[in-house]
């Protein structure tokens, strides 16, 4: 899935509503994270941008952004920024922690 991602995400950023596209299908894929209907702004090698469009549906009944909505978010942008780091020398994809010898 993530050499898919790789491969793809360049593609979507020379489109023109590339980045658009690229937000639905992230939605589609992953229902949960899609029902904040979050817009992919900005992707690069280890870096994501996500914007939250200010919509009813991600405020509470005290019309502050919801805590699990921010929460998607945070999960949103750091999965794109994951998994659009290069590969490691050693081939592997691995987060960001090292493994101690």
């Amino acid at each position: 899935m993530i050499a898919l991602f790789n491969r793809a995400a360049p593609i979507f950023q020379k489109m023109r509503h590339g980045l658009w596209l690229m937000s639905r299908l992230a939605g589609f894929f992953v229902p949960y994270t899609g029902s904040i209907k979050a817009d992919i702004v900005e992707l690069g090698l280890g870096y994501a941008a996500v914007r939250l469009p200010d919509r009813r549906r991600v405020r509470n009944q005290l019309r502050a952004i919801h805590g699990l909505a921010l929460g998607n978010l945070g999960e949103l942008t750091a999965a794109l920024a994951l998994m659009s780091r290069p590969p490691r020398k050693d081939g592997s994809s691995s987060p960001v922690w090292r493994r101690s010898t």
